[in-house]
């Protein structure tokens, strides 16, 4: 009997220990719950909270009571709602099962006070019994409504650069050096090549046979690796039909993944191109009729500085190429001892709108003297001024 009394003695002193340090272990937990900056909160199968820690009142402005009164529609915004109970029903499942389930860190949506909304992510646990059956679960919310307003402003971003990439009339490419491969080409691209998205990307270029001469790419990417970029560079390319075209060249390096490519830039410019060849042809043309006739033709601007002539007038001018004449004056020509009297009458035809026509001239040069017949005309522009004159002359010498 004695050693019954001194069993249950010392079982109830045991006892009594245990509940003192279970007491101190709760209080070591409650003080660390109740100072986190980070909300510790508790809710049981059925989506009801059991506890919400007193920074709740810094996260949402609710204090711990006024947010444990809440159910669990009022906690959080209808999405975060559905995740909520999706991850309560795993755990009844898992328990009606009798298996073990990990719970992954969830981002929750919940309503503050002031009518703002809070994005919190939470790391949730099981909390099971005695008899390792769940009973709830535990979890400890962080604010990250900083870090998702960043993540919105960057889609935002993305979807602009999106946008601008696959709106750009340009054509426009993402191209990886390495193994020669197109990862994006926008509607510009399909339009300017004719080639269609499925049909370049993860293709090489020299497979599907873009550029003109292989040689003008492998130049631009070695220009490329060396300067970092390749700014307004004509090269020729071909179309999916066959046809030629000259693009207006761009590329920047840049690093994605560990790898080189090229962001590259293209213009159509094959109309610009095909203008420009016509009038070189019609220049080349009237520049043939001027230099067939025998007579000589300059023009001059309004300031008297002539802008182009006939080869006739360049040889009289002792100049082997009109080119030479461009930009001069009379007083730098061989007549310069008249170039008052020719530059009084370019005066009077661009003062009266009126031309001077068949005005007999006599030229003393080194070579001898020579009898001219002249004409003056005042150059009109598409705006009505006066912007030159226009002038011919026969030797009748």
């Amino acid at each position: 009997m004695e050693e019954l009394r001194r069993g249950l003695s010392s079982s109830q002193e045991e006892l009594r220990g245990a509940n003192q340090r279970l007491r101190e272990s709760e209080k070591r937990y409650r003080i660390l719950a109740e100072n986190s900056s980070d909300v510790i909160w508790s809710m049981d199968l059925s989506g009801k909270f059991t506890y919400v820690s007193p920074s709740i009142l810094r996260l949402r402005g609710y204090s711990p009571e006024e947010a444990l009164s809440q159910k669990i529609d009022e906690a959080f915004c209808p999405g975060s709602v559905v995740i909520l109970r999706k991850n309560l029903r795993l755990v009844s499942e898992a328990a009606r099962e009798n298996r073990q389930v990990t719970l992954p860190l969830l981002e929750l949506e919940q309503p503050h006070r002031d009518g703002t909304l809070v994005w919190t992510e939470a790391a949730v646990q099981i909390i099971y019994d005695d008899t390792r059956r769940p009973t709830g679960v535990i979890g400890v919310s962080r604010d990250i409504s900083g870090r998702k307003q960043a993540e919105l402003a960057m889609r935002q971003s993305e979807e602009k650069l999106s946008i601008f990439f696959q709106t750009a009339p340009d054509a426009l490419a993402i191209y990886r050096i390495c193994d020669d491969t197109y990862i994006e080409i926008n509607r510009g691209f399909e339009r300017v090549t004719g080639y269609s998205r499925e049909e370049i990307i993860g293709r090489r270029a020299r497979e599907i046979g873009i550029w003109d001469s292989y040689d003008d790419r492998q130049c631009a990417i070695a220009e490329l690796q060396r300067n970092g970029e390749l700014m307004h560079r004509d090269f020729a390319f071909k179309r999916k039909d066959g046809t030629k075209g000259v693009g207006l060249f761009s590329g920047k390096l840049i690093e994605l993944k560990g790898d080189q490519h090229v962001v590259i830039v293209v213009a159509d410019i094959s109309d610009r191109k095909a203008a420009e060849q016509k009038l070189r042809e019609s220049q080349k043309f009237i520049e043939d009729i001027l230099n067939a006739i025998p007579a000589r033709v300059f023009w001059k601007d309004a300031d008297k500085r002539y802008l182009g002539c006939n080869l006739l007038f360049a040889k009289d001018a002792g100049c082997q190429r009109v080119e030479e004449v461009v930009g001069k004056d009379d007083f730098q020509l061989p007549w310069k001892k008249y170039a008052d009297s020719y530059r009084r009458l370019d005066e009077e035809v661009m003062a009266t709108r009126k031309p001077k026509l068949l005005v007999p001239e006599v030229q003393e040069l080194s070579g001898g003297k020579r009898h001219l017949l002249l004409n003056k005309l005042p150059m009109i522009g598409a705006d009505g001024s006066v912007t030159g004159v226009l002038g011919t002359y026969l030797d009748i010498t």
